[in-house]
């Protein structure tokens, strides 16, 4: 059992002197509750787990750090198969992290094209903006994810919307002629 000392040190002092005063009992409890979080499951891939709690009735759109959520990690890490069943058990494609933030827009700025197209697929806004005004094809430009713009090109994003600084996909893309060509064909 861990004193109340310890608890109180580790909030006052911070998680270094956590790690040095909780016993090796406690911190392996605290790494086991982690683990039975849906997002932090999603963020490391770990599809057996996500699946066992949603079969317990987790709901699939429990926020974890930030506000985000199981499908915005799976769609940043590229994990189809996690996102599969995410999208299966009816998960929000538009749900927002405290950034604005949708998992279009993680697949985008992370360059993960099979999520980008699969969200699109399950009818993520495509121009979405998120608390700074920048939309998924923003992210990708600015990241140089050539492939993402293209997809979201296709798909019909809009190439005119201006983030809360005034800059539109084609601003962000100055300086870069691969994006710029492909911004340019979006145009016709």
């Amino acid at each position: 059992m861990v004193s109340r000392g310890a608890w109180f040190l580790a909030a006052v002092l911070g998680v270094g002197v956590a790690e040095a005063v909780l016993p090796r009992a406690a911190r392996a409890q605290a790494d086991m509750n982690d683990l039975l979080i849906l997002p932090r499951a999603a963020e490391r891939n770990d599809f057996d787990a996500v699946l066992n709690m949603l079969q317990r009735g987790d709901t699939t759109d429990t926020e974890g750090e930030d506000r985000r959520a199981a499908l915005s990690f799976a769609a940043a890490n590229g994990n189809m198969q996690i996102m599969n069943l995410l999208l299966d058990h009816l998960a929000d494609v538009e749900h927002r992290d405290r950034f604005g933030d949708t998992a279009l827009h993680w697949a985008a700025l992370n360059g993960q094209t099979e999520a980008v197209k699969r969200l699109l697929a399950a009818n993520a806004g495509i121009n979405d903006q998120n608390g700074q005004g920048v939309t998924a094809l923003m992210m990708a430009v600015s990241n140089n994810r050539r492939e993402v713009v293209r997809i979201l090109v296709d798909a019909g994003a809009d190439l005119q919307i201006e983030d809360f600084t005034g800059h539109d996909a084609n601003a962000m893309a100055r300086g870069k002629p691969s994006i710029l060509a492909i911004l340019e064909k979006g145009k016709r």
